[in-house]
C-alpha cells in the first residue's frame, strides 16, 4: 500500500472513531442532564374553598372538600339543600356533574329494545307539562288498543315545574292509580280534554275544578281521594318543599325508579327498564311499545290515529304531524 493510500485509510478511522466519540458524548449527557420539573400550579384546600364563597356568594357554604383524583370534590348546601361540585386543582374550572366511564358503558344507548312476553311500560310525567300532556294524548289510544296484553301506568318526575297546581294533580293521579287504577286512563283522558274547560281557573290555569268534574264522571270518591293526596303529600314531605322556596320542588312518590331509569323530564318513556323513544302520535308509541313483545300481538299490526296531539290541554285542535313540538320537547332536562 503506498502512503497516499495509507493516509486516506487512517483518516477514514479517524473520521468514524470521532463519529463514535461524539454518539457517546451526546449520549452521557442526555442521559445525566437534569430534567426540568413541571411547576405545580394547585390551589390549596383552603384556597378553593375561598373561591366557593368568592363565586357563588355567602348563601352557599362549604359543608366538605377533598382531593378527587385531578379535582377537588366539595360539597355545598344552600338553601337547606346540599350539592357535589367539582374544581379543577388550578382553580379555573367548577364542574357540576361527573359521569363515570364505566356507568356510561354499562348503560350506553343501544337501539335494540328489551323484550318479554308481557312488556312493563312506564310513563313519567309532570301533570301540568305541555310536553307531558301532549305525550299522555298520543299514549292513551296506545295503551287501550294494547289493553291487558301490557302492564302499563303513569308515573310522575321527582321534581315539579309548575308550581302547587302540578304537585297536587300530581298527587290527586297518584291515588287514582292506588286505589281506582282500573278507571284512571278515563280519568285522564278526562281531565286532558275539553268538556269542562270552561271550568280552568283564568288566574294560573289550575284544573282542579275539572279534576273534581272527572272523578264524579268517574264514580271516584272525592273523599277517599283527598285522604290519600294529604296522607302521600306528607310521606314526600311536600309541604316542606315548597316552604324551602326551591325553583323546583321534589316530588318523590317515584324517587326511586327514576334514579333507577335516568329519568330527567317530561315525557319519558321507559319499556320494560329501558328509556324508549318515540313521535308522540298514538301509531308511533303503539309501535314503540310492540317492539318490546317477544311475540307481537295481532293489535301491533293494526293502524291508530298518526295525528300529531296538541300541547297543553285539550284534544280539539291537534296539530297536523309533525308541525308542532319537536319529539323531543320536554319539561326538565
Amino acid at each position: 500500500m503506498d502512503n497516499k493510500e495509507e493516509n486516506k485509510s487512517n483518516n477514514t478511522f479517524l473520521l468514524i472513531l470521532t463519529i463514535i466519540i461524539i454518539g457517546i458524548g451526546l449520549y452521557m449527557y442526555s442521559a445525566n442532564k437534569p430534567t426540568t420539573s413541571v411547576k405545580d400550579t394547585s390551589i390549596t384546600l383552603e384556597d378553593a374553598k375561598a373561591l366557593v364563597t368568592e363565586s357563588f356568594g355567602e348563601e352557599v357554604k362549604v359543608k366538605d372538600i377533598q382531593e378527587d383524583g385531578q379535582l377537588y370534590k366539595i360539597t355545598v348546601t344552600a338553601k337547606g339543600n346540599e350539592q357535589d361540585l367539582y374544581l379543577t386543582k388550578d382553580g379555573q374550572k367548577f364542574i357540576f356533574q361527573l359521569i363515570d366511564v364505566d356507568e356510561i358503558k354499562a348503560n350506553k344507548v343501544s337501539k335494540e329494545p328489551v323484550k318479554s312476553d308481557k312488556p312493563n311500560v312506564e310513563l313519567f310525567v309532570m301533570s301540568y307539562c305541555p310536553f307531558g300532556t301532549q305525550f299522555e294524548k298520543g299514549y292513551l289510544p296506545a295503551i287501550e288498543k294494547l289493553g291487558d296484553k301490557i302492564d302499563s301506568e303513569v308515573k310522575f318526575v321527582s321534581y315539579v315545574m309548575h308550581g302547587k297546581k302540578e304537585a297536587q294533580e300530581n298527587l290527586r293521579e297518584y291515588c287514582i292509580n292506588k286505589e281506582n287504577p282500573e278507571k284512571f286512563n278515563s280519568y285522564l283522558t278526562c281531565f286532558l280534554g275539553d268538556k269542562y274547560s270552561n271550568l280552568t281557573n283564568k288566574k294560573d290555569g289550575d284544573r282542579i275544578e275539572i279534576s273534581k268534574k272527572c272523578m264524579e264522571d268517574n264514580s271516584i270518591d272525592l273523599s277517599k281521594n283527598t285522604s290519600c293526596v294529604e296522607k302521600t303529600s306528607k310521606e314526600i314531605k311536600l309541604d316542606e318543599a315548597f316552604k324551602k322556596g326551591d325553583r323546583f320542588p321534589k316530588f318523590n312518590t317515584h324517587k326511586d325508579l327514576n334514579s333507577k331509569y335516568g329519568v330527567k323530564g317530561s315525557p319519558t318513556l321507559v319499556v320494560n327498564g329501558k328509556i324508549t323513544e318515540s313521535s308522540r302520535d298514538s301509531n308511533s308509541i303503539l309501535k314503540a311499545i310492540c317492539e318490546s313483545f317477544n311475540n307481537p300481538p295481532k293489535e301491533c299490526n293494526e293502524f291508530i290515529s298518526d295525528v300529531l296531539p296538541s300541547t297543553g290541554f285539550g284534544y280539539s285542535e291537534p296539530s297536523e304531524k309533525g308541525s308542532e313540538a319537536p319529539s323531543n320537547a320536554s319539561c326538565g332536562s
